[in-house]
């Protein structure tokens, strides 16, 4: 909960960015838990909760957050 506190704090501030990073600890700390902590299909829903809010704060995708990036699809080009 500490990660939406400060991704509110940041949002009534105007930062964007900075609240868009909160939100996404926040899904990667509820993953890490999923199954455990919090059943899988809470989870399930507060990442999704969590998506749909960072949408509504960059509809285009026009912010890149580092941790926005796949890093599970992203392969080593092996031709060097």
């Amino acid at each position: 909960m500490q990660k939406l506190v400060l991704a509110e704090k940041a949002l009534s501030k105007g930062n964007i960015k900075e609240s868009i990073n909160h939100l996404n600890v926040f899904i990667n700390e509820v993953k890490a838990q999923s199954g455990k902590h919090i059943p899988a299909s809470a989870a399930a829903l507060l990442i999704a909760d969590a998506k749909w809010v960072i949408n509504q704060l960059n509809p285009m995708g026009l912010i890149i957050i580092p941790s926005q990036v796949n890093t599970e699809t992203t392969k080593p080009r092996l031709d060097r």
